[in-house]
This record gives C-alpha cells, structure tokens and sequence, in this order.
C-alpha cells in the first residue's frame, strides 16, 4: 500500500507576509541599492539593550579566563 502526495491548491483565506500590516520588503525588487551608511559597531546599542550587554560581558568573561588557563598549562 503506496501512498500518493497530491498538491493542494493555496487558500485565498491563507494568510501571507505580503500581506500583513508592516511587512517586510524584498530588496531585490528594487532596480538600484541604496547606499547606506557605512557599517560601525554601534557600542551604544549594548548599552541600551540589557540582555546585549550581559553576553559581551559573559563573552569577555570567558575570553580572560581562557587565556588564563592556558598560561597555566
């Protein structure tokens, strides 16, 4: 007993992103890119978001740590 997979034509009811109220654009559809800003870490982003913050710290952290242990070994 073999099953078969039959396509199933898409609802009109079924719901898109294109569709949805702030969506996002596909950037390839525009004809020209846009030049944008050149790219710097931005530090006050990590200020400002906590949980961004606490993992450069733990990072860090961890960075020091490793570069003990292998001074010790």
């Amino acid at each position: 007993a073999r099953s078969k997979v039959t396509p199933i034509k898409s609802s009109p009811f079924r719901l898109k992103e294109k569709n949805l109220p702030k969506h996002l654009e596909n950037r390839s559809e525009k004809t020209e890119a846009e030049p944008g800003p050149e790219e710097q870490p931005n530090m006050d982003l990590a200020i400002q978001d906590y949980q961004l913050n606490e993992a450069l710290t733990l990072l860090k952290g961890l960075h020091i740590l490793g570069a003990q242990t292998a001074r010790q070994r």
